[in-house]
């Protein structure tokens, strides 16, 4: 499997830091969503993030550097199947620097909102 490049890489990091001062980025605990299989059945899933119209959602259990990787590539790629996300997103973080990706996780946590979700009871 190829690497991204590194003008691939670069592109990517400014589109990230321009999506993360212009649009919504949330921190909060996704609920489990219904995932459809085949044959009309469904399967209860934890999602770690969601890329929504107006903003992306991350769930801060689970890994938020990937996890908003992978949906700010949804997001800039609508048209990409799933499997080229993933894809992308294994090239991209392959060839970030340790510095790149220490920058973007204390982006993402310095320039997103938190909401924590009331529990029913």
């Amino acid at each position: 499997m190829r690497q991204a490049t590194l003008k691939e890489t670069q592109r990517f990091m400014r589109q990230a830091y321009c999506c993360l001062r212009e649009e919504t980025v949330v921190l909060t605990r996704l609920p489990k969503i219904k995932v459809p299989l085949r044959k009309g059945r469904w399967r209860l899933r934890q999602p770690d993030g969601l890329c929504e119209t107006d903003e992306i959602l991350l769930d801060y259990r689970g890994e938020i550097l990937p996890t908003f990787i992978h949906e700010l590539l949804h997001r800039l790629h609508p048209d990409w199947q799933h499997r080229a996300i993933y894809r992308q997103e294994r090239r991209l973080v392959r060839r970030m620097s340790h510095q790149q990706l220490t920058n973007l996780l204390r982006q993402i946590v310095a320039e997103s909102e938190y909401r924590c979700q009331k529990s029913g009871g």
